[in-house]
């Protein structure tokens, strides 16, 4: 059965339109619907600290943030523990529901009386989520041509593996997707440090260019 949210990527949604929300437990539910965010908000620091610098410097430069997810590694100890939490979280979905908070601070309440998490089992839950939610994600625009053409023009730089890139043309939008794959020999943690060097500094390099201009 298909619930509004729910703790498993559904099979075939577009990472562009994959959109996250948490409980205060950390749980993480996801959902197919299109967002945009304008606004920082103390969820990047706390649930997704890495995208945290790259994310304000997006914000403060007047992109869009449609969807982001930093990739996480969790222990056997720690996948109890959320495991426990989502068995937990499903009773109170069923009863009275639970809070979910997304990225922009804004919160819902789910409840479903019919809602069960997807996996039937503690094993298949650690068989399956890991590999779901270790490689991060970041998705923004912006209809900014001069930045478009430098982000462009340095692509191959800024978007090396394990860090990759896919375009889309959103009316005069162009929208970036970027994904960061974790790996025995590579860390997203990397990554993200990576790609936040480039980007800030593209970004700050435009900032001079138009001051220069003035």
């Amino acid at each position: 059965m298909k619930y509004l949210y729910s703790t498993k990527i559904e099979e075939n949604t577009k990472i562009q339109h994959l959109n996250r929300v948490v409980s205060k437990n950390n749980t993480f539910y996801f959902l197919s619907s299109p967002a945009t965010y304008y606004l920082e908000s103390n969820f990047i620091n706390s649930v997704d600290p890495l995208a945290r610098i790259l994310c304000h410097n997006l914000l403060q430069s007047n992109f869009k943030i449609k969807s982001f997810h930093e990739g996480f590694y969790f222990s056997k100890d720690v996948l109890a523990e959320k495991w426990n939490n989502i068995k937990k979280e499903e009773r109170i979905i069923r009863e009275h529901g639970l809070t979910l908070y997304s990225i922009d601070g804004k919160f819902t309440s789910f409840k479903d009386e019919k809602y069960r998490t997807f996996w039937p089992s503690f094993q298949s839950f650690v068989l399956e989520f890991p590999k779901m939610v270790e490689n991060g994600w970041l998705v923004f625009e912006t209809n900014n041509q001069n930045i478009i053409k430098l982000i462009l023009d340095n692509k191959d730089t800024i978007f090396s593996f394990p860090v990759g890139l896919e375009l889309d043309s959103i009316e005069d939008f162009t929208q970036f997707t970027v994904t960061l794959k974790s790996g025995e020999s590579f860390s997203n943690t990397s990554a993200w440090r990576r790609l936040t060097q480039n980007l800030c500094s593209l970004l700050k390099q435009t900032s001079n260019e138009s001051k220069g201009l003035k």
